[in-house]
């Protein structure tokens, strides 16, 4: 009899400890398939908007790609905040990278951002620096516009090269085409002589 309540007192345990490991590794691991608007955690975050006005998540990583090129965005934020009635995504302290059909040509870091839900532009908001192609970019308030696949500023913006220093106050950054746009207040420095010497 005592044998007998060993084995059930066994056979449970058992069978217990293989529920949770079937627990964790078929739902706790589970990946969220990759999509238009491929968000990590996004279940979790869709169905805390159904019963709370606003969603704090820390450490994600929010990706938007257009559905017929590999173009777009994808961003790292430590603190995103998600509202029920608003079609915008608040993000604290980002890494910002922007990608085409060959590889990410621009990466921008900014302490305060705001994605559109609607037509996925982002707006990197403050002091904002990074990188395009072989310049290091600085300036303030970035938009970029996910349709034209545009990087624009109408502020102060500096794009500095090993060989040139440029300042201007609208600067557009072409994604598609890797080309660079300047009006307004140009001003250009070299910061190597680009003579050849005779």
């Amino acid at each position: 009899m005592i044998r007998k309540k060993y084995l059930i007192l066994i056979s449970s345990i058992i069978i217990v400890a293989m529920l949770i490991f079937a627990y964790f590794f078929f739902f706790k691991q589970k990946t969220i398939p990759k999509s238009n608007d491929d968000i990590e955690k996004k279940e979790e975050i869709q169905q805390a908007l159904q019963k709370e006005a606003e969603v704090i998540a820390e450490n994600i990583t929010l990706k938007e790609l257009a559905p017929k090129k590999i173009k777009g965005w994808k961003l790292k934020s430590k603190l995103a905040r998600f509202f029920k009635n608003k079609n915008e995504i608040l993000c604290n302290d980002i890494t910002f990278k922007l990608i085409t059909e060959n590889n990410k040509v621009a990466t921008l870091i900014s302490g305060t951002t705001k994605i559109d839900v609607e037509t996925k532009d982002v707006f990197l908001e403050g002091d904002v620096h990074g990188k395009f192609i072989d310049f290091k970019l600085h300036g303030k308030d970035l938009v970029y516009e996910f349709d034209k696949h545009l990087l624009k500023s109408e502020k102060e913006f500096s794009l500095n090269h090993p060989q040139i220093n440029i300042t201007s106050q609208n600067t557009q950054l072409d994604l598609k085409t890797k080309t660079i746009f300047l009006a307004g207040g140009i001003k250009s420095v070299f910061t190597t002589n680009l003579v050849p010497k005779t």
